[in-house]
């Protein structure tokens, strides 16, 4: 299975009992989906806004395409009705 977070159990994320919070699943059942691409974009680029986020930017890692393709990749998992309900609220 791909793209579940770092707890499948958890798919919205959340945090973790040790501080810091849990990976969201980016498969269409956690809340990225919610995200326009900008957004998406902004938080791979330069990590999360969360300050105590151990979401780090990948800036240094990876292109602007290389990110782009990214958001694409684990869109490809998001389920139809997701994808719908997406677009619909981006129109």
């Amino acid at each position: 299975i791909k793209a579940v977070g770092e707890n499948p159990q958890k798919p919205m994320g959340g945090e973790k009992i040790t501080g810091g919070y849990l990976a969201p699943a980016l498969n269409g059942t956690g809340h990225g989906w919610h995200h326009p691409n900008e957004m998406l974009f902004t938080i791979i680029r330069d990590g999360s806004v969360a300050e105590d986020s151990q979401m780090k930017g990948f800036k240094e890692r990876l292109s602007d395409d290389e990110i782009l393709y990214t958001i694409h990749y684990f869109q490809s998992f998001w389920p139809k009705r997701i994808m719908d309900r997406r677009n619909a609220s981006t129109n």
